[in-house]
């Protein structure tokens, strides 16, 4: 890290005196660091200046705790930084539930020795940052503004038989309705390789609804056996623990691919309407004064499909 490369810190409001004392401390080893206490001028605007400081810094510190883990603030900061391609320095403050994308990441640990965790944040700070990766565009929208837009994960389908073609069609189902459903300009679906390790509890499910910032799922069970396939699939709305569609798919397997294809091919049409639907009334109870650009736009279109129809 070179010398004047700041870093950002991103922590919940409980844990400010620690996250102070911890800015404090690096700044007097010289090692740069943006903390919101300390660097927002009075009069200014908080969210701009969160914004700028962020989007300068070459790494962020997050602290994770019971409080940080749950914030909005926080996981909003995580996912822009992971969208940017920053380096992320997880520190763990207390024992809580890791956020998924974090998970794989190494923790420096303070929850026992305040110094040996002081050093080796110093030490990490001292080894030069890896170049930011490229993502893509609209993968760098921020999670709040993600649902605005009619956004979705495809969780992968529960296997109820454990065999071969079961696991190759669960498989190739969930990769091709998350491909297929993010061809549609309307819809923003998080990728295939990052859902790919999830499950359909009612826990991660939330989990995922604050993280990647989506607001339906599309979730399933799938078993083989006597050359037949039984899959049953169903869309919900996370937050309101709502089931909007569902459906059961029989059918026989003389050709694995086909069946991947025309099972794809039947999720993906009839639940397009259904996620339309849904828009439509959520949209439909909000003023123009409360929505986005992107969420007029498709008002407007919706409006103008419905009186077609």
């Amino acid at each position: 890290m070179a010398k004047d490369d700041p870093t950002f810190l991103s922590y919940s409001r409980r844990d400010s005196e620690f996250a102070l004392r911890l800015a404090t401390d690096l700044r007097n080893h010289r090692l740069p660091v943006w903390v919101d206490q300390l660097d927002i001028p009075p009069g200014t605007m908080w969210d701009r200046e969160v914004e700028r400081a962020l989007s300068a810094s070459a790494r962020v510190i997050i602290v994770l705790s019971a409080s940080s883990v749950e914030s909005d603030n926080v996981l909003d900061e995580i996912a822009v930084a992971l969208d940017e391609g920053k380096e992320l320095l997880p520190v763990l403050l207390e024992q809580c539930r890791v956020p998924l994308r974090l998970r794989r990441k190494q923790h420096i640990d303070f929850t026992g020795s305040y110094a040996e965790g002081l050093q080796r944040l110093r030490e990490g700070l001292l080894q030069p940052s890896a170049p930011p990766q490229a993502s893509a565009p609209f993968e760098a929208e921020p999670v709040r503004e993600r649902l605005r837009t009619a956004s979705m994960a495809v969780i992968p389908l529960r296997c109820l038989t454990q065999n071969e073609q079961t696991s190759l069609i669960a498989a190739g189902v969930h990769d091709e309705v998350t491909n297929s459903l993010s061809r549609i300009t309307a819809f923003h679906v998080v990728s295939a390789a990052t859902t790919r390790t999830l499950t359909a509890d009612a826990t991660s499910l939330r989990q995922v609804a604050r993280e990647f910032g989506v607001r339906y799922a599309i979730t399933g069970s799938v078993a083989v056996a006597a050359g037949r396939l039984r899959a049953r699939i169903e869309l919900s709305e996370i937050a309101a623990a709502k089931v909007l569609w569902d459906e059961r798919f029989d059918v026989e397997v003389t050709d694995v691919f086909q069946v991947i294809d025309d099972i794809t091919t039947a999720i993906v049409s009839r639940l397009h309407p259904h996620v339309f639907s849904a828009e439509i009334r959520r949209l439909g109870r909000k003023s123009a004064d409360e929505m986005s650009a992107w969420e007029l736009v498709h008002r407007a279109r919706m409006v103008r499909w419905t009186r077609r129809a």
